[in-house]
This record gives structure tokens, sequence and C-alpha cells, in this order.
């Protein structure tokens, strides 16, 4: 982390309860913060989060900004979203059922483990194949 070296790392988590944010300097925990998400308004809510996270922190000591949330995914689950079209790579290990998702879902061949390596192959007529299927689908939805 020597390059980081006197720089901020901002890490900010969204999930829909909750939002957290942590500041880390030197690889050390400087700052958390964690309220409530409202759910009218989620970019105020990252917004927010951010200025009190990063009070009194020059803006050009900050290295990289890292957000991740699982909103979308939350509102695909519990079915609150409207129909959506999902490309699934799916690796070895507990399999999942994805047939009460609304909306397209299709596999494609070839994972990636959680190391970043690959754990079978990509073909790219698996994902051709993949995606004309998808925009025939899509094609028929919007008759």
């Amino acid at each position: 982390m020597s390059n980081c070296s006197g720089l901020y790392l901002v890490g900010i988590d969204m999930g829909g309860t909750h939002i957290d944010g942590v500041l880390i300097k030197d690889g050390r925990v400087f700052r958390t913060i964690k309220r409530k998400v409202d759910k009218d308004d989620l970019f105020a809510t990252i917004w927010t989060t951010l200025k009190e996270l990063l009070e009194d922190i020059e803006y050009f000591s900050i290295k990289r900004i890292n957000l991740s949330t699982t909103i979308n995914t939350n509102a695909i689950v519990e079915g609150t979203s409207p129909p959506v079209g999902m490309l699934i790579s799916s690796g070895p290990g507990m399999k999942n059922n994805f047939s009460h998702i609304k909306g397209i879902v299709r596999f494609l061949s070839g994972s990636i483990d959680h190391r970043e390596s690959k754990s079978k192959s990509y073909t790219l007529d698996n994902y051709i194949k993949v995606l004309n299927s998808l925009s025939l689908a899509i094609s028929l939805i919007l008759l």
C-alpha cells in the first residue's frame, strides 16, 4: 500500500436499510459512519454520507472512492423491480434457482472464481447465441 501513503481510500456500502462508510488512510481506519437509507432519495443518502465522511478532508488527498450497493439485487430477488434481463455466469458450488425472477434470464458459459481465475472457459459462440436469444426475447416483449 506504499503508493497510497498519505492518501485516503473511501468505501461506501449502501443496502436497503443502512449505508456504511469508511475512510482509510495508510492502511488504517480513519473514520466510519452508519446511517439510515432515505429510500425516497438514494442520491441524497450517498451524497450526505460522503459529505459527513469527508468533513475536513482535502478532496485532492482522496485516491479512490468505492461504492457498492445491494439495492438493485434486493429489488430483483424480492420481485419489486420492473422486469429485468439477467445474464448469469454461474460457477461451481451451490446451484441457484432463478425461476422466480420476473424478466429474461440467460446463462453464459464460463465463470470466474473468487480469486478472479477462470474456472470454466468462455466461448464466443455461446455469447453470440445468448445475445441473439436475448435480442429476440426483447423484440417479442416490445411487440
